[in-house]
């Protein structure tokens, strides 16, 4: 139709077809505004290449998507065990909405079960130094982990199978800031460093 020497047609097909169209603008999954006095939920999934997650509310018994996000998985994510890829999906999925949900309880949906535990309950000394890391990203917010079975959580497996593709250098390894970090925590206090926080903290 956008062709010079194509011939106009109009016929109950195309009407049909507009139609369709007109009505799936118009209603769910169409994007709701968030309200700040409702519940609010975040579901996510990772793949072995992506992640993804979806932010919602309910109203009417009808859930209502506030925002989608996804993205590929770094070449060194990649390499995670599948439970690290499950819980990166989540800590993401928390920084990347992050505005929505600071100050307020988010109930978290994942389809693997054993990070429940590990996010609701697990002393940090009992898990891995990523799994310690994530989890420490996750102190700043007020949350409860649900499982949710995968038949159940179509949204965000969906997002994380077709992911958007990501960069690799929009921000530091999670290994190498891992790395700085210890090699910070264990350089030696001098007299100098101890005087001059000293009279930083008297300035």
């Amino acid at each position: 139709m956008l062709k010079a020497d194509t011939t106009w047609t109009w016929d109950p097909n195309q009407e049909k077809a507009f139609e369709r169209i007109k009505e799936s603008l118009c209603n769910p999954p169409v994007l709701a505004l968030y309200d700040c006095k409702k519940s609010v939920y975040l579901s996510a999934d990772a793949s072995s290449y992506g992640i993804g997650a979806i932010l919602y509310q309910i109203k009417d018994s009808s859930k209502l998507p506030i925002a989608y996000a996804s993205r590929t998985l770094s070449a060194t994510e990649r390499g995670y065990a599948q439970i690290e890829k499950e819980a990166l999906a989540i800590v993401w999925g928390c920084e990347k909405f992050h505005d929505y949900i600071v100050g307020l309880t988010v109930n978290i949906e994942t389809d693997h079960k054993p990070l429940v535990p590990i996010f609701m309950h697990k002393a940090l000394d009992g898990l891995s130094p990523r799994l310690q890391r994530m989890k420490l990203k996750m102190m700043r917010y007020t949350y409860q982990v649900q499982y949710i079975p995968g038949k159940d959580l179509v949204i965000a497996d969906a997002l994380s199978r077709s992911p958007i593709e990501g960069r690799e250098d929009e921000e530091l390894s999670e290994e190498i800031t891992a790395n700085i970090q210890m090699v910070i925590a264990t350089l030696p206090a001098t007299d100098k460093t101890v005087r001059n926080l000293a009279s930083s903290e008297i300035g």
